[in-house]
């Protein structure tokens, strides 16, 4: 037998829950901001990196990347969960050596370490060839 009822929910918590099924009544903090980017080892001027940003201020505007300090990427957006992406080449002008990648929001930020190496430099041989005729006499 089954008896007739109606459920309400006194407290409903929505916000980071993407990926699994949590107790509207349970209480946490907002997970950390994080940033990972790859590869985290190239040459300045050359190497192409990617950049993956999560836990950023909900559909925040004013996202940016800098790459020892210097902005490689601005006004980004994160999306309704808070996640951003971008990419950009290492700058030619920072030092070599391991170098900080900086997310913020304005709000939030977070960091990750990049190994930057002097650019590959391909020097062009000249193949010289000399032509000697040997006369027998």
């Amino acid at each position: 037998m089954l008896l007739s009822g109606t459920e309400d929910a006194l407290i409903e918590q929505t916000d980071w829950s993407e990926k699994k099924n949590i107790s509207p009544y349970a209480v946490f903090e907002k997970p950390d901001v994080a940033v990972k980017i790859a590869p985290n080892i190239g040459r300045r001027g050359q190497t192409g990196i990617a950049v993956v940003g999560s836990n950023f201020t909900l559909s925040a505007t004013v996202v940016t990347v800098r790459c020892d300090g210097q902005v490689v990427a601005s006004n980004l957006t994160a999306d309704n969960a808070g996640r951003v992406s971008a990419s950009f080449v290492i700058p030619s002008n920072v030092r070599n050596g391991d170098r900080i990648v900086e997310v913020t929001d304005g709000t939030y930020s977070a960091q990750t370490n990049l190994q930057a190496n002097d650019p590959l430099v391909i020097t062009r041989i000249q193949r010289i060839v000399v032509n000697r005729i040997i006369v027998r006499r």
